[in-house]
C-alpha cells in the first residue's frame, strides 16, 4: 500500500469531478421537472414549498462544493506527490501521461457541452455559474494541475 500520487492521477480526478457534475446536472433536472411538473396541485402545501425551496437550495451550493473539490483534490495529489522519488527518465512518462490527460479532459468538456446544450439541461448553464466555467475550461485546469504535479515531484532537492 505504497501507492503515491502520480500524473496519471489527473485522469482519475478529471472522471471523479466530471462524474460528480453529471450527477448535480441530473438531480437539478430532476428537480426543476418535479417543480414544473406538479404545476399547483403539490406547490400549494406549505411542506411542498419548503421541500422545492431546500432541495434547489442544496443542489445550488453543489455549486461551490465542486470548486472546494477540485482544490482539495489537486492540493492533495501535488502534496503527495512531493513524496515520490523518481528518477528523471521518468520524465518523459510523465509528460505522456499529461498529454493523454489533457486529450481526455477535452473529451469531457466537449461531452459536458453536448449534454449542457440538450433540451432537458439547457437552463443548467443559467442556475449555475462556477461549474460551466470549470468545465468549459477543463483542459487549462487539467494542464495547469498536471504541470504543477510533475514540477512537485521532479522539483526537489536531491538527498541521495
Amino acid at each position: 500500500m505504497n501507492k503515491k500520487a502520480f500524473v496519471g492521477d489527473i485522469v482519475a480526478l478529471g472522471a471523479i469531478i466530471f462524474v460528480v457534475v453529471m450527477f448535480i446536472m441530473i438531480s437539478h433536472s430532476i428537480l426543476k421537472d418535479f417543480q414544473e411538473g406538479s404545476g399547483d396541485t403539490l406547490i400549494d402545501t406549505d411542506t411542498a414549498k419548503q421541500i422545492n425551496q431546500s432541495g434547489f437550495r442544496a443542489i445550488t451550493a453543489l455549486d461551490n462544493a465542486v470548486i472546494f473539490m477540485i482544490i482539495a483534490l489537486f492540493l492533495f495529489a501535488v502534496i503527495s506527490s512531493f513524496f515520490i522519488r523518481t528518477h528523471p527518465v521518468v520524465f518523459v512518462g510523465a509528460i505522456g501521461a499529461l498529454i493523454i490527460a489533457v486529450i481526455l479532459a477535452v473529451i469531457f468538456s466537449n461531452v459536458y457541452d453536448e449534454v449542457a446544450d440538450a433540451g432537458s439541461f439547457s437552463d443548467f448553464e443559467s442556475d449555475y455559474t462556477n461549474i460551466p466555467f470549470v468545465l468549459n475550461n477543463f483542459p487549462l485546469f487539467v494542464l495547469i494541475m498536471g504541470a504543477l504535479i510533475i514540477l512537485a515531484i521532479y522539483a526537489k532537492e536531491r538527498f541521495t
